[in-house]
């Protein structure tokens, strides 16, 4: 056998989901093949890169960790006042301002975004 010999598999949603259930949540899976998918049918497979580009966050943890850092004062305020919603509003704002956002669930009445690492 010569050269570095390869064969292709075409992944269906239901083996996407067996191979990265260990680090995204069912609907997040589902959200990160689907726009994969549209962005490249060819696209190959790599669970690495997968894990590290695309991340699945709660509103809280979304502010904790990027959004409080950057915000200015006054921003954080209207942030903490906010109800829930208005909250999760701000966040996808935020998001989709900052990088690419594949898409959200409502999970334990809070949404979670599924988004490219920034």
């Amino acid at each position: 056998m010569k050269g570095n010999k390869k064969m292709r598999k075409t992944m269906s949603i239901y083996d996407f989901r067996d191979e990265m259930e260990d680090d995204f949540s069912y609907e997040a899976c589902e959200i990160i093949f689907d726009a994969l998918e549209d962005l490249d049918e060819d696209l190959e497979f790599d669970r690495v890169a997968i894990r590290c580009e695309y991340n699945e966050s709660t509103t809280s943890e979304i502010f904790e960790d990027y959004a409080k850092h950057t915000w200015g004062e006054d921003f954080i305020q209207e942030y903490e006042n906010a109800e829930q919603d208005e909250k999760d509003d701000m966040i996808e704002a935020f998001l989709e301002n900052e990088t690419w956002l594949l898409g959200t669930f409502e999970e334990d009445s809070e949404r979670v975004f599924i988004y490219q690492a920034f």
